[in-house]
């Protein structure tokens, strides 16, 4: 849970809470081990009147697996977020609101859908496995999987 205190802005409509908070990935209920290590997030919480908006920086250390190569690789992750909050997600008695969720719900949008170690991974051989990052193997490039070779007779 990430809480945040808005109690001297409930009935302030235009003032902001500003905040910031360290948290780790287990604070926001994140399992997956994607985004190790502590979640910076700074930003302010602004009364709308009918509704508060959140404006924060998220910032921390993503721990990626390459899509061409599978190897392991740390990658900064920072990202701006403005997200509108419901006066219901308000506790009226602390004036406490919990954004764990919303944060939540930014990294994951913010996860690379296919990271790259680096732009010009050249990945596994398909052949051999070996990383052409690494050395290039002696595999047969041209060679047609043998389930396919009946396409390769219409561009003949």
């Amino acid at each position: 849970m990430i809480k945040v205190d808005v109690s001297q802005i409930l009935a302030h409509v235009g003032d902001n809470q500003p905040f910031s908070l360290v948290v780790d990935a287990a604070a926001i209920g994140e399992t997956s081990p994607w985004f190790g290590g502590d979640i910076t997030i700074s930003g302010e919480i602004v009364n709308l009147g009918n509704a508060f908006r959140l404006n924060a920086r998220i910032s921390g250390q993503a721990t990626l697996e390459c899509g061409r190569c599978l190897t392991v690789f740390e990658q900064p992750i920072d990202f701006f977020l403005e997200e509108e909050l419901e006066t219901e997600e308000i506790d009226p008695v602390s004036g406490v609101v919990d954004i764990a969720e919303t944060i939540r719900t930014a990294l994951i949008f913010h996860e690379p859908m296919q990271p790259l170690c680096k732009e010009e991974c050249k990945g596994l051989c398909y052949h051999c496995g070996a990383d052409r990052n690494q050395h290039e193997c002696k595999c047969d490039q041209q060679a047609i999987d043998p389930r396919l070779a009946g396409l390769s007779r219409l561009l003949e």
